[in-house]
């Protein structure tokens, strides 16, 4: 499949070509330099790890693997011409029974992004059938199958690229989310030890990763769950202040009995930020311990309006309301608390259905719409998108085939 080069690929071409030669390095040295490079994300290095493209007609399947890689990871996904010249250069480098699999995966990715999730599964699982332990295939189809809701065969794909790269935190986070996102609809204690296992291993594995203190607090909220106070707080030492970590340690503090602690830690968190409604929930609390019902009530009505779909937090305002004989305003509490029993009730089974029916698009528009209502966010944007690739008759039918 020879055609000619697009500018894109003239720029990655000449971005390898431009690089240090290494002394005494063979082509096969800087050919599989180049590749760790890519594999970690660090197109930039590429340069300096250079596999000479050599006119001999062996090199150029390596050459064309390495310049349509190397597009993937130092352009955007929506650049003008960017998935055909990616596409060119690893139909060329597949055409080598050396490095089809990895081209296929690669393939794979390109579809993927493009939205294509039919094609790219199919590429995908082409790749896996010629090299089992392909990273690149189990990378992309983990990513693929969570976007569709399929949690447990995602996980099998992500523990398989954690078991290849063992300094790679990616995979373990993003495994957490999928056990977090399980304990929230299930209630499953267990997910949440299963989520602290992995957030704690992917900071394991790399602790400077650019989202570290994000996934210290969540670690420190599994711990917290789970009535692991000191093991909560521990987890977000190294990110103390941060407004997240401040809520946090209120709550850890406050459950293990030490209120004044956890006064000044919900007081700072509400200097940076007033309307904070877990910080606001904590603050009511402890007016609550004091038998300040008042207090509570009007810091649990703040509370409410910004997450209007958190049960927890009308459940206390009602006990508030019910406390300072509010009781019309009590009874608006209940009724709305009643609403959101029934839009989880609903998730919870929801969701076992569509874990259970890979191909139904309209069930993942509910999941979508019910978890935008709930205000989870991130499920609601999985759903969503999970629900457009599925209205793909293409994709309802390579499912039905067994994917």
């Amino acid at each position: 499949m020879k055609s000619t080069r697009s500018p894109i690929a003239f720029a990655a071409l000449m971005l390898l070509a431009g690089g240090w030669y290494v002394a005494g390095a063979t082509p096969e040295r800087r050919f599989q330099g180049a590749l760790r490079s890519l594999r970690a994300s660090d197109a930039e290095n590429v340069q300096y790890q250079i596999l000479a493209v050599a006119p001999r007609e062996e090199s150029q399947a390596r050459a064309s693997l390495l310049r349509g890689w190397l597009m993937l990871e130092a352009t955007k996904a929506d650049e003008p011409g960017r998935n055909a010249a990616v596409m060119d250069e690893l139909g060329d480098a597949a055409d080598d029974e050396q490095h089809r699999a990895l081209a296929l995966a690669l393939m794979g990715r390109v579809r993927y992004e493009e939205g294509k999730l039919a094609d790219a599964l199919v590429l995908l699982d082409r790749s896996l059938q010629l090299d089992r332990d392909e990273v690149e295939a189990h990378r992309w189809l983990g990513i693929a199958l969570y976007d569709i809701g399929l949690a447990r065969p995602a996980v099998f794909h992500l523990e398989e690229v954690a078991r290849q790269e063992p300094w790679n935190g990616r995979p373990h986070h993003l495994m957490g989310i999928i056990h977090r996102e399980r304990a929230v609809v299930s209630g499953e204690a267990l997910a949440f030890e299963d989520a602290a296992a992995a957030f704690k291993e992917s900071l394991a594995r790399d602790p400077q990763q650019p989202n570290a203190d994000e996934i210290r607090i969540e670690l420190g909220r599994c711990y917290f769950y789970r009535n692991e106070f000191d093991q909560a707080l521990e987890a977000v030492r190294p990110c103390f202040d941060a407004p997240e970590s401040l809520v946090l340690r209120a709550e850890c503090y406050y459950g293990k009995g030490d209120v004044d602690r956890a006064n000044q830690c919900v007081d700072l968190a509400l200097e940076q930020n007033p309307d904070d409604s877990r910080a606001l929930s904590v603050k009511a609390t402890i007016a609550t311990k004091g038998r300040d019902f008042q207090q509570a009530a009007t810091l649990l009505a703040r509370a409410v309006q910004g997450k209007p779909s958190d049960y927890d937090l009308r459940y206390k305002l009602f006990s508030a309301y019910q406390h300072i004989g509010e009781n019309e305003k009590a009874a608006e509490q209940a009724e709305e608390m009643e609403k959101l029993r029934g839009m989880y009730s609903e998730l919870q089974v929801l969701t076992a259905r569509a874990s259970a029916d890979l191909s139904d698009a309209d069930i993942r528009y509910r999941l979508a719409e019910l978890a935008t209502r709930l205000d989870m966010r991130e499920s609601a944007e999985s759903w969503l998108k999970a629900a457009k690739m599925l209205d793909s008759p293409d994709l309802r039918r390579r499912l039905a085939q067994g994917f």
